[in-house]
């Protein structure tokens, strides 16, 4: 699975601890970012045996897990590969897309600009 920021709730736990000095923000929780978790949990939602990996490559990181899940198929190292990207709904996430400017005014739809044209 791709990834562009995994499962943040740590880091934004992290930062609430910062941001509203609650506690103190120890810089441990950031050694509990969980950046495999949405793999783990598919694969085991799934019953799917075998390595499953989490690839954190931002906006092209489901293209990196399609082209890695082809590879080990074509290289004979699996029989079977499911490959795909996702994130989990965060403000950190939010904020990042925000400020890139690629958050769509609209509801999101796969087929809106086709049916534009």
């Amino acid at each position: 699975m791709g990834t562009t920021s995994g499962e943040p709730r740590e880091v934004e736990r992290f930062d609430d601890c910062l941001s509203l000095r609650i506690g103190a923000g120890r810089p441990e929780f950031l050694g509990l970012y969980p950046s495999h978790v949405i793999a783990a949990h598919i694969a085991r939602e799934l019953r799917f045996a075998g390595v499953n990996i989490m690839i954190p490559t931002a906006c092209a990181a489901g293209n990196y897990a399609i082209a890695h899940a082809f590879d080990v198929l074509r290289a004979g190292r699996a029989d079977l590969m499911l490959a795909g990207g996702s994130d989990a709904f965060s403000r950190i996430t939010y904020t990042g897309f925000a400020q890139l400017g690629a958050i769509a005014p609209e509801v999101c739809s796969p087929l809106t600009v086709s049916e534009r044209e």
